[in-house]
């Protein structure tokens, strides 16, 4: 992820956290309808957004983590013994 992509994602989770806090903190009767108009439609632009880069980055991570190596299957006492002895 890039600096700037970094930096709108985490202005992106700061907007939806204030107006989660300012529709938290007023009563329904002091908060501007208006104002709700825009910050609601910011918000979704924001978690578009989010959603999104997350998606990228979930992207980015699988196929790094296709080339890791896996660890080899343990060998069980059992496995090794010689069966042709009996």
């Amino acid at each position: 992820m890039s600096s700037k992509e970094s930096k709108k994602y985490s202005e992106s989770i700061r907007n939806l956290e204030k107006v989660v806090d300012e529709l938290s903190a007023s009563d329904s009767e002091s908060y501007d309808i208006d104002k709700l108009i825009t910050d609601v439609k910011k918000a979704v632009e924001d978690i578009n957004f989010c959603s999104e880069r997350i998606n990228t980055v979930q992207r980015e991570l699988d196929n790094i983590l296709k080339n890791v190596k896996k660890a080899p299957k343990k060998i069980k006492d059992d496995d090794l013994s010689d069966d042709s002895d009996a």
